[in-house]
């Protein structure tokens, strides 16, 4: 079943963090975590799995900031955590787990995006954006490389609900309204409580899916950021995950939490 269709059916289980989980393994502070695709793969290959085995539905490529032959290491190493996935069963739902091409901020030309254009990927995730003629650019060199891969965008916003170049959330939800683009979210910045209100914000402003990925303080254990993705469930999130901070224990609790939501 393709991605959409599976969203229609009920609230699909990201995964969480990649970077600080590498970090707490041994990957140096401000080292782009994508280099291990290259250098410690077995490592990447371990969190994509810990994180299928915990309940996680949509696997997002190691490739945040990726040059080319790690774009390419990423997506072949998250194709075949997916693979492991579903020979071994390993997600407790039982469904299907689903490859998402992941890319962050930054100046990237046609050449990177035609790498997970060309891919196997179900979606392409455009994360972590904070300037809205970059979201506006990478929406169009991607509809133009692949038209029909379904887009998610999404935003890092400053503690006042602004994208980090200073437009607003209005702005920008408007932007992505208009390019149809098929999920629109937030992630990063700051944790679940202080985006909730913004999710709220967002929701009512576009007729698209709608994303959450906060990240995690030593505040926000397990247990606690499962609540909330029960909460951003309850107001109409469908897909949840976690970004800084979160591991594959957050996950686990958050499939333990609303498993059973879905059909």
């Amino acid at each position: 079943m393709e991605i959409i269709d599976e969203i229609q059916e009920g609230c699909i289980l990201m995964d969480g963090a990649m970077g600080t989980l590498l970090q707490s393994r041994g990957l140096p502070p401000h080292t782009p975590s994508d280099l291990w695709n290259i250098e410690r793969p077995d490592e990447v290959l371990k969190v994509h799995r810990e994180y299928s085995e915990a309940g996680s539905r949509m696997i997002l490529t190691n490739t945040f900031c990726g040059n080319k032959d790690s774009i390419k290491k990423g997506i072949e190493l998250a194709l075949s955590a997916r693979n492991q996935a579903g020979a071994m069963n390993s997600a407790p739902t039982n469904r299907a787990v689903f490859v998402a091409g992941d890319l962050g901020p930054g100046n990237h030309d046609e050449s990177i995006l035609k790498i997970f254009a060309d891919s196997q990927i179900d979606l392409m995730v455009f994360e972590t954006m904070t300037n809205l003629k970059e979201m506006e650019k990478l929406i169009t060199t991607m509809r133009y490389l692949k038209k029909l891969l379904p887009l998610m965008v999404m935003m890092t916003l400053d503690r006042e609900g602004n994208l980090l170049s200073g437009e607003t959330l209005n702005q920008a939800g408007a932007l992505l309204e208009e390019k149809g683009i098929d999920i629109i979210g937030l992630n990063c910045g700051f944790g679940p409580e202080h985006l909730y209100p913004y999710f709220l914000k967002l929701k009512k402003m576009t007729k698209s899916f709608l994303a959450i990925k906060p990240n995690s303080r030593e505040s926000v254990n397990p247990e606690i950021f499962a609540e909330w993705m029960r909460k951003y469930v309850d107001a109409g999130a469908n897909l949840i995950g976690g970004c800084c901070g979160t591991t594959p224990q957050h996950i686990q609790r958050a499939a333990n939490t609303f498993i059973n939501r879905s059909r």
